[in-house]
């Protein structure tokens, strides 16, 4: 067995073109590392062998073959890597009768396993990001900011419109977002991203929604002062304040952007206290890095609303003149 003492090559997985990977590839060049690229929206990447505890893997992206231990560290910024053999088969049902459905269960159970040991493979200790860009169980991470001593909104998970009925007695006023990754397109008529937003929810509205309905999330609508977006790698955090409670357009979802008149972004010091918080909810949730959302209300309570995993850090960057780009590539040079 090869041993590599001294790996100089950093992976960095994101789509091609990305302006942020396109700084932090010229910060690792810098510190005169080895690059290796591997854009998921044009690269295809193949498992080539391992053994069980994962010591001897080997994969290729595209022609190249490559050993994971060459590599100081992986970073994942955006998106999943598309991994040769899967094509996305799903089988329609579990009755297997025939050689079509039976092919199609098959390949299900096939692209499952191929899936589960990629994601096994490639986060052991040198990794940094999530594979499948922002996919997170939100619910999962409400539960870890709760045990780590953080506040969050009353939060009701139900599929049933009474209990929507009885939240909205309680709280006045609630909101309504996705339980899973936001929906995004391209409209192309506008020329323009389409995020599914968090929204009000007013009772009236309840009369448009059947009885039962799809598993949804539901929250009390706080009140904010200001919303923090805090990035982090490590043990490091750098909190930006954002003053979205003083525009219509982005009073409940700042990424609902005010064109006119952009929101003011402005370094924010985190309460210690608070800060202990977070390395508590790092560690429950095994995350390296992220942006985490947080609002504050007018008696100063801090409010987790939810971590995106790919650690969206532009705006933290340029307006706090925090240059995070740097910032990562000596985090995984350290």
């Amino acid at each position: 067995m090869i041993t590599i003492k001294d790996p100089k090559k950093i992976l960095i997985v994101s789509k091609s073109n990305d302006a942020v990977v396109k700084s932090i590839c010229h910060w690792v060049l810098n510190f005169d590392l080895d690059l290796v690229k591997l854009n998921y929206d044009t690269d295809l990447l193949a498992i080539v062998s391992t053994n069980i505890d994962h010591s001897n893997f080997i994969f290729k992206i595209n022609d190249v073959e490559y050993k994971y231990k060459e590599f100081k560290y992986i970073y994942f910024h955006h998106g999943a890597v598309q991994l040769k053999d899967c094509y996305g088969f799903n089988s329609s049902s579990f009755d297997v009768v025939d050689f079509k459905s039976s092919f199609s269960y098959y390949r299900t159970a096939y692209e499952y396993s191929l899936k589960e040991t990629f994601q096994n493979l490639f986060h052991q200790n040198n990794t940094i990001g999530k594979n499948q860009g922002g996919v997170i169980n939100k619910i999962k991470m409400l539960n870890f900011a709760q045990n780590s001593g953080m506040k969050i909104p009353e939060t009701l998970i139900t599929s049933k419109k009474n209990d929507v009925v009885n939240f909205i007695d309680i709280h006045k006023r609630i909101i309504s977002k996705s339980m899973d990754i936001n929906m995004v397109f391209y409209d192309k008529i506008r020329s323009k991203l389409v995020h599914g937003l968090t929204c009000d929810l007013l009772k009236e509205d309840l009369d448009e929604i059947p009885n039962e309905f799809p598993l949804s999330l539901f929250q009390n609508n706080i009140v904010k002062v200001v919303e923090l977006r805090i990035f982090f790698i490590g043990n490091q955090n750098y909190a930006s304040a954002i003053f979205s409670q003083n525009s219509g357009h982005t009073i409940q979802d700042y990424r609902n952007y005010d064109e006119d008149c952009p929101n003011r972004v402005v370094p924010f010091v985190l309460p210690k206290i608070f800060e202990n918080k977070l390395e508590k909810f790092k560690k429950l949730s095994n995350l390296k890095t992220g942006s985490i959302d947080v609002i504050i209300d007018a008696k100063n309570n801090y409010y987790f609303l939810e971590v995106n995993p790919q650690g969206q850090f532009m705006g933290v960057s340029d307006y706090c003149n925090y240059n995070l780009e740097k910032k990562i590539v000596e985090y995984l040079v350290r």
